[in-house]
């Protein structure tokens, strides 16, 4: 009896636990997340301040960058990763300050958008990559 009680209780502190960890380590994956992704916008003004540009044009061309609002291209970028993964978070910033730079806009939802930003960055990387691809990036950032 005392044995099936202690195996009980030790299951149900098991269980606990392991259900425990998995929210926290969840928690600390989507700050992790949110961290990298709120930074993505500053760290494209910072890269077009390092092409000489003033902080407050860099801002400004940042924000004229998106056709949305910041949560989604932060999404948006975060998929990006997920569907290519050999592009990395660099690849992406600098082809975006790129489109900055030359006052272009970036719709993340927008079929020939995601195909010329996936495009620059495979021929500057040297890989290849599927239309398909661009179709289910479409589909999550849709």
């Amino acid at each position: 009896m005392l044995r099936t009680k202690v195996l009980i209780l030790g299951s149900l502190i098991f269980f606990t636990h392991s259900a425990y960890a998995q929210v926290v380590t969840q928690h600390v994956i989507n700050q992790n997340n949110s961290i990298e992704c709120e930074n993505t916008s500053v760290k494209i003004a910072s890269i077009l301040e390092n092409r000489g540009l003033d902080k407050d044009i860099a801002i400004k061309k940042v924000n004229a960058l998106y056709k949305q609002n910041t949560k989604s291209i932060e999404l948006s970028v975060h998929n990006i990763k997920m569907v290519f993964p050999t592009i990395s978070q660099a690849d992406i910033e600098n082809e975006l300050s790129n489109a900055a730079l030359f006052s272009k806009t970036i719709n993340f939802n927008s079929y020939d958008d995601m195909i010329g930003l996936v495009q620059k960055i495979a021929i500057k990387k040297g890989f290849s990559y599927k239309p398909d691809d661009v179709q289910k990036l479409i589909s999550i950032n849709g």
